[in-house]
């Protein structure tokens, strides 16, 4: 750690600040300006004094927190806490992320958190069977967690570095993960029965329209006017606004489930399907289609962004149309469809 006083130079006199160094990080504090005619001796005398007391304050606030560490709380209790007062749109993948480091490692005390750990994790989250979301971004909600953790001083500065980890496997956001289907496998699954025949007209509908279950779940009648399906995107709050094809209206012609178009409701249970329900569905009716393809009703949104791009939509109308606020979340799209061009064109 090192403490220095430090003078700038001003139009007239000069400004007295501390320069400051403490653990990998360096910052400035301004003391108080000597202007002509002041006593400048008992000035700097004066930021002599100022650099002695934070320097020894630095000192304790950093003997303290690692001589209580182990008493602040355990890593498991730290995320707890953290979960219970978590506020965000994305709650649900946050806990899931924390509940997934349960199952790869036990409870530690915080100071025992090393960066191995934390890339290791990663690597447990690649070769586990995922649900709902993909390794990167469970990975960047537990990061997130310790984030929080130096920032409230529960952890201290050598933890930020550890949470800033960055696996050799992290995978980018230029390309698709999910997998999509052909117009033939579309064509296919209109005439293959499903258990749940609201799950089938629900994820064909979304093919046609890129709605994500969130969206389709919660779609009502009032949404849909001449022919014009207007909605606002459940994670991004951005508006769709998309004409209807034909075969989009035909699959909601004759939808009459109270205020919402589809009736994705358990008849035994009366509860609304949740979407791992829904997976599990399509998955068994895609395998009874002949299709082999590991499809959950996410990849109709990807289906539906591919046709568009296939046919030449311009990469800002597809984004539009998805609800995207950045072009970036679209590239992957169009990425895609080069990858699929240049298989095509290879095998000639």
């Amino acid at each position: 750690m090192g403490i220095k006083v430090r003078e700038k130079k001003l139009a007239r006199g000069f400004s007295i600040y501390l320069d400051i160094y403490f653990e990998g990080k360096r910052w400035t504090e301004t003391l108080f300006k000597i202007l002509p005619g002041d006593d400048r001796k008992e000035k700097l005398r004066l930021a002599e004094t100022i650099r002695r007391k934070k320097e020894l304050e630095i000192y304790s606030e950093q003997f303290d927190l690692r001589k209580n560490r182990k008493n602040i709380s355990s890593l498991y209790e730290f995320l707890d806490e953290y979960l219970a007062n978590y506020d965000k749109k994305d709650i649900n993948t946050m806990r899931a992320s924390i509940l997934y480091f349960k199952k790869f490692h036990t409870d530690i005390f915080l100071t025992e958190i090393t960066p191995s750990l934390i890339e290791n994790f990663y690597y447990f989250l690649e070769k586990t069977g995922l649900r709902g979301d993909t390794p990167r971004s469970y990975y960047r909600r537990f990061r997130k967690a310790l984030n929080y953790g130096v920032k409230t001083r529960q952890l201290d500065g050598s933890v930020l570095a550890v949470a800033r980890v960055k696996p050799r496997n992290l995978e980018s956001n230029s390309t698709l993960k999910k997998e999509v289907l052909t117009e033939e496998e579309i064509m296919t699954l209109f005439m293959e029965p499903c258990r749940i025949n609201e799950v089938k007209k629900a994820f064909l509908f979304s093919c046609y329209t890129g709605l994500g279950y969130a969206e389709v779940s919660d779609l009502q009648h009032s949404h849909i006017s001449n022919g014009r399906l207007r909605i606002y995107r459940k994670k991004t709050g951005t508006e769709i606004n998309l004409k209807l094809s034909t075969t989009a209206l035909d699959l909601i012609k004759y939808r009459c489930h109270d205020i919402y178009v589809f009736g994705l409701i358990n008849k035994r249970t009366k509860k609304a399907f949740s979407e791992t329900n829904v997976n599990q569905i399509i998955q068994n009716w895609v395998k009874d289609a002949g299709i082999n393809k590991k499809i959950t009703y996410y990849c109709a949104r990807h289906t539906f962004a591919v046709r568009l791009l296939k046919k030449g939509t311009d990469i800002k109308v597809v984004s539009d149309a998805l609800g995207h606020k950045s072009l970036n979340n679209t590239y992957k799209y169009l990425n895609h469809v080069s990858y699929l061009k240049d298989n095509a064109t290879s095998e000639l």
